[in-house]
């Protein structure tokens, strides 16, 4: 009987940790709106454009777990109006949640998700500029390539950052690390998916850096309408790009997510640039 309770008691804690493992991922947690008329910011400010105004009871996913500005969420959502999955910021008051807050324990340290804190904590807070080759192969393991990027020696990885594939090049100049660039490398026909992900990737920035010094929307060409409920379409199209820029404390970073037509790819990219490479003479690229 007592070996029964154990198989019993294992199989209940096993339970209760993948059930909390769900409900922590951002995907899994749920808003509802409480409120007659929500607006959904475009950033996190009453003052900043309405990406919709959604009715009580509509349903929102959480895109961050942590809030902006200590009061908005960042969501996204199955617009009414367009048919397609948006994404914007809203007041904490305007929504409950659907799920519960439950305090998990990682019972294995080669987690996923432990891995993933890990890999935002190192590539976008820490700075590690100046370290060689050497040190970052005896940090981050073999790297899946080597070669030279602008007459600077690369290495290349393959990590996860917010549940996304990204290829991360470590560059050095004088076996010194001058800067990381990050390539998210999942291609989807649905162009939404890629503002949403460059959405997650601002705010995290925000998060970590603040506001950035620059937050552009560039258009290509003269569409008829600039607004971001043609966003999708233009993206596709290859008309419009999105860039913002922070100077941080030891590092310039940029996010930006375009796409080229020449060869029908979308890019989202980020680059962290630490310590100026020394020029290598006329005709060098830095």
């Amino acid at each position: 009987m007592k070996a029964i309770i154990r198989v019993f008691a294992s199989s209940l804690l096993l339970f209760c940790v993948f059930a909390g493992l769900l409900a922590s991922n951002s995907f899994a947690k749920k808003l509802e709106v409480i409120v007659d008329r929500a607006n959904v910011h475009l950033n996190p400010d009453e003052n900043s454009p309405v990406v919709e105004t959604l009715g009580r009871g509509a349903i929102l996913s959480l895109a961050s777990a942590l809030k902006s500005r200590s009061s908005w969420y960042y969501v996204y959502f199955a617009s009414g109006d367009m048919g397609t999955t948006r994404s914007g910021y809203i007041l904490d008051n305007l929504v409950q949640k659907l799920y519960s807050d439950l305090k998990v324990i990682t019972i294995s340290s080669g987690s996923e998700m432990a891995v993933e804190r890990n890999n935002v904590s190192r590539h976008f807070r820490e700075k590690r500029w100046g370290i060689s080759q050497e040190k970052i192969v005896e940090t981050e393991g073999a790297p899946e390539k080597m070669e030279k990027t602008e007459g600077l020696d690369a290495l290349e990885y393959q990590i996860k950052i917010l549940g996304m594939d990204c290829k991360i090049e470590y560059i050095f100049a004088d076996n010194k690390l001058v800067r990381e660039r990050f390539n998210f490398v999942e291609q989807s026909a649905d162009a939404n998916k890629h503002i949403v992900d460059y959405q997650r990737l601002r705010n995290l920035l925000i998060q970590t850096h603040g506001e950035p010094r620059s937050d552009k929307v560039r258009w290509q060409g003269s569409p008829q309408k600039r607004d971001e409920s043609v966003w999708a379409q233009a993206l596709a199209l290859g008309q419009v790009e999105f860039r913002a820029d922070w100077k941080a404390k030891g590092a310039d970073i940029s996010l930006a997510l375009y796409r080229d037509n020449s060869n029908n790819k979308f890019f989202l990219e980020t680059e962290c640039r630490g310590l100026q490479p020394p020029k290598v003479g006329k005709g060098a690229l830095l």
